[in-house]
């Protein structure tokens, strides 16, 4: 339940999330800034990702807390005809968590899907790596991350993602 009130502040606050892959990540972020959405994440394709997400979208549609609309630039979701409805009645819920969401929106908002795949991948193995061995490096991480996507990332981009988080506190 709280992950529908947390999907409808995003969209609320942002107007428009550029497709599945862009709101698997801000719900990835989301959930690792401390927020206790009811999803589990694993690595995938792209990135870290969410059975429960993906299971949820159309149900979110039903809801009216986004529709999906095509443009010129690609595939969104915008608000629904119940978005700021259905975030008024989870603001008592989400008001302990104000401030990791609106962390999460100004610090990954807006950035485009593959920009946020990026960040949340090396999120992810940064977090797997320390959980495995007990510490990592930017080295490592790196490396990793480049194994994991092959040529999809240059090494400069997994490392300038890999430094925005360390500046956030992230890694």
């Amino acid at each position: 339940m709280l992950t529908d009130y947390v999907v409808a502040f995003l969209i609320c606050k942002m107007e428009r999330i550029w497709g599945k892959v862009a709101l698997q990540k801000l719900l990835y972020f989301v959930k690792e800034s401390g927020v206790p959405i009811e999803c589990n994440f694993g690595m995938h394709i792209f990135g870290p990702f969410s059975i429960e997400v993906a299971n949820s979208y159309n149900l979110w549609k039903a809801k009216g807390i986004f529709t999906e609309e095509f443009t010129s630039s690609g595939f969104c979701f915008v608000k629904g005809n119940q978005c700021e409805k259905y975030k008024g009645s989870g603001n008592r819920l989400l008001k302990q968590y104000m401030v990791k969401l609106e962390e999460v929106v100004n610090n990954f908002g807006k950035l485009r899907p593959l920009e946020l795949e990026l960040n949340a991948t090396v999120h992810f193995i940064n977090k797997r790596l320390k959980e495995s061995y007990g510490e990592t490096n930017k080295e490592n991480v790196i490396n990793e991350v480049i194994n994991e996507k092959g040529e999809k990332f240059t090494k400069k981009e997994v490392r300038d993602s890999y430094e925005k988080l360390e500046k956030l506190s992230m890694v």
